[in-house]
């Protein structure tokens, strides 16, 4: 099987012609490096957990990690986890729990 390309110019009306009319393959969906993390705080909904803890002179990455997490950068975060971080101890400690899939965050 051929697939045509098309070429746009400015100020072209693109031609249907050469069009592959598929739907796209399922994003992979395998779990990643915190699926066993993820599991974890499933079994406990609502619960806390520090799930990583930076020194104070890394604490930016500590809230950063978190930042992502809330984002949805983590494919085993993605649904339904809250993410926060807290200096304790002049150390940046990176919470997460499981609040339900459908729970507004």
């Amino acid at each position: 099987m051929s697939v045509a390309s098309i070429t746009i110019l400015r100020d072209q009306v693109a031609k249907p012609a050469g069009l592959v009319w598929e739907d796209p393959p399922a994003k992979d969906s395998k779990p990643g490096r915190y699926a066993a993390i993820a599991a974890a705080l499933r079994e406990r909904p609502n619960s806390w957990a520090v799930i990583r803890t930076y020194p104070a002179d890394q604490g930016k990455k500590g809230w950063g990690f978190a930042s992502s997490i809330r984002n949805g950068k983590y494919l085993d975060f993605r649904h339904g986890f809250e993410a926060s971080a807290r200096t304790v101890d002049g150390q940046v400690r990176v919470y997460v729990r499981y609040v339900g899939e459908g729970a507004d965050r």
